[in-house]
């Protein structure tokens, strides 16, 4: 028979001293046995500890700490944990990099018991803050009131990539300042904020008079440096509150605020700050000991709560244009009398709650290949108009939002994609095929989007895993408890979900891990140029190192070219979607180009 310890002897000992002599017969192996298993548990806990790789610390409420182990003291920069017990005294002034994370974790923790991925920073002698997450439970003790027990992971490097993901995709790498993504994101809360104060914004579109000239003839250098002094001068021509964005190119976007609650004093105020731009420009350049002269064009329009960004961005643009053709260095309104719209939208919101019923709708299809071999396609929406032709999603996706027809339409698509999956299910040659079809937050939002979704895979006998939901981030925004609980009913049923656009939406990693994802779809914004910008290099491949630290595959929509296949390739991604591989087609023409080649 095994020999205990001392202990568990006297515990033995307590255990059968009462009852008849019979009882203890019959009880007595199964004590033995459960004290067994019980040293078992208690060595294996003690194993756990002292060799795993987050930090394990057990503290007193006041700081003082009790035990640790030796990934702890590793984390925290000291040679094994006797070195951290003798030279920590108390976590809450050495350990905590600011005294409020501890003050914040303490009074959490009383009032919970129990916390989880509570992030801080700790010191590390003698080098930068690490951060951690910390779960942590709380324990009552005899005679000492409340200890805690913590479990520490080091994410400082998960911190990293999330600062870099955000630098590099949300500022220009060149001139420091916010870029076309930051903008398109701003301008939706500028218009929120101008729905609820009431005050109306303007948009000034910038673009540099003959800066390709400037660029061709004295070299990219030169036209580098232009573009920096450009965007120091822009910035110092507004004020605190207002925003200047280089979003692309020679293009500067300025965005005025809080201007005024009628259409005149926008006009007025912006008019004011196009000219002070205009003086910036009369100052000769001097760059690299080159002096030149420069002017702009500005294209000017207001916004107020009523509007969409995107309406913003192109009444902009074409304001600029009219300033261009106006002889240049000069500012204009944006008037749409000067402009041939090419229909007009009342017309096309009616048209559009036609299309549905008269079977105007078609998808297209756009082949993904995964290593190699056709893995699947995204499905796009095209709407054939009897007259006008084929129109853009781009023009009519907007509209189907705004006016609410986007969740009906959403799901017209998912049923079509499905029974489309249910046919290539009934066949060898095409039974592992998937699709991806784009899911709006509207749709998404829906009451019954899961009950939806599941009643079509099974009138259609489809396989679960072989739909793919591709979703943004904004989708997240609005009620994120309960869009990941829509994501976890439908990824339990296996339907599979990637993130689209990712890199162009990001907020938090925090947000991401919580996702039951499958894939991470990297934006064309960043393939496009991957060869000649090295941003986007880096970007990408902060991408592929996150999506590996998350266990999630990654795919490249938007590759047009081998060059940037092969790029994309020794970076580490397998799995394409773009031109060089096919474009959009209908089905007959998609089966006919890449599934019938399998």
């Amino acid at each position: 028979m095994k020999k205990h310890s001392k202990d568990n002897q006297d515990e033995l000992t307590k255990l059968i001293g009462l009852g008849t002599l019979s009882a203890r017969k019959t009880y007595y192996p199964q004590l033995i046995k459960k004290l067994d298993e019980l040293e078992v548990e208690k060595n294996r806990y003690k194993w756990l500890f002292e060799n795993a790789l987050h930090g394990i610390v057990h503290a007193e409420l006041d700081g003082k700490l009790l035990q640790v182990n030796p990934a702890f003291a590793r984390i925290c920069g000291y040679a094994d944990k006797s070195a951290a017990l003798s030279k920590v005294k108390n976590i809450t002034t050495q350990l905590f990099y600011f005294p409020h994370e501890y003050q914040e974790f303490k009074q959490r923790l009383l009032k919970e018991k129990r916390i989880e991925d509570f992030q801080a920073c700790l010191r590390k002698f003698p080098k930068e803050p690490i951060v951690v997450s910390i779960n942590a439970l709380l324990k009552p003790l005899e005679g000492k009131g409340f200890t805690f027990e913590a479990f520490l992971q080091d994410i400082t490097l998960q911190k990293r990539y999330e600062e870099e993901v955000h630098r590099l995709a949300y500022f220009d790498s060149l001139t420091g300042l916010p870029n076309r993504r930051t903008l398109i994101k701003k301008i939706d809360i500028a218009i929120k904020q101008a729905k609820e104060s009431e005050l109306m914004g303007a948009l000034l579109f910038i673009d540099l008079d003959n800066f390709k000239n400037l660029n061709d003839t004295r070299g990219h250098t030169i036209g580098d440096a232009m573009l920096k002094e450009v965007a120091n001068r822009l910035s110092g021509s507004v004020l605190d509150c207002q925003s200047v964005y280089r979003i692309g190119g020679d293009d500067f976007i300025v965005m005025l605020e809080g201007l005024g609650n009628n259409k005149k004093q926008v006009l007025d105020k912006a008019t004011v700050v196009a000219k002070k731009i205009q003086s910036a420009f009369e100052k000769t350049f001097s760059i690299c000991e080159v002096n030149f002269r420069s002017s702009c064009s500005i294209g000017i329009t207001p916004f107020d709560g009523n509007d969409l960004s995107d309406d913003v961005m192109t009444r902009s643009d074409m304001a600029m244009y009219q300033a261009k053709w106006s002889g240049k260095n000069t500012f204009k309104f944006f008037d749409s009398g000067e402009l041939a719209p090419q229909f007009n939208m009342a017309e096309l919101e009616v048209e559009l709650r036609n299309a549905l019923t008269q079977n105007q709708f078609q998808l297209y299809y756009q082949a993904q290949y995964c290593s190699g071999k056709l893995c699947g396609a995204e499905v796009l929406l095209r709407w054939m108009h009897p007259e006008r032709g084929v129109i853009s999603p781009m023009q009519f996706i907007p509209l189907a939002e705004e006016t609410g027809l986007m969740a009906s339409i959403g799901h017209w698509v998912i049923e079509q994609a499905c029974h489309q999956l249910g046919k290539w299910a009934a066949d060898e040659n095409t039974a592992g095929l998937k699709l991806a079809v784009n899911v709006s937050a509207r749709q998404f939002s829906e009451v019954d989007f899961v009950s939806n979704i599941q009643h079509v895979l099974d009138m259609e006998n489809v396989p679960p895993n072989k739909l793919k939901l591709e979703i943004t981030e904004s989708l997240l925004l609005v009620d994120i408890e309960s869009a990941i609980e829509k994501i976890e009913q439908l990824h339990t049923m296996g339907v599979r979900f990637s993130l689209d656009d990712f890199g162009t939406g990001y907020s938090s990693l925090v947000n991401l891990k919580r996702l039951p994802l499958d894939q991470i779809k990297i934006d064309r914004a960043f393939v496009k140029d991957i060869i000649s910008d090295k941003s986007n290099s880096k970007i990408v491949q902060t991408i592929i190192a996150l999506a590996n630290n998350l266990g999630l595959n990654v795919i490249a929509e938007g590759v047009e070219n081998e060059p940037q296949r092969e790029i994309l390739t020794s970076l580490g991604c397998s799995d394409f979607q773009g031109f060089l591989f096919g474009k959009p087609v209908c089905l007959d023409q998609f089966e006919l180009e890449h599934v019938n080649r399998q």
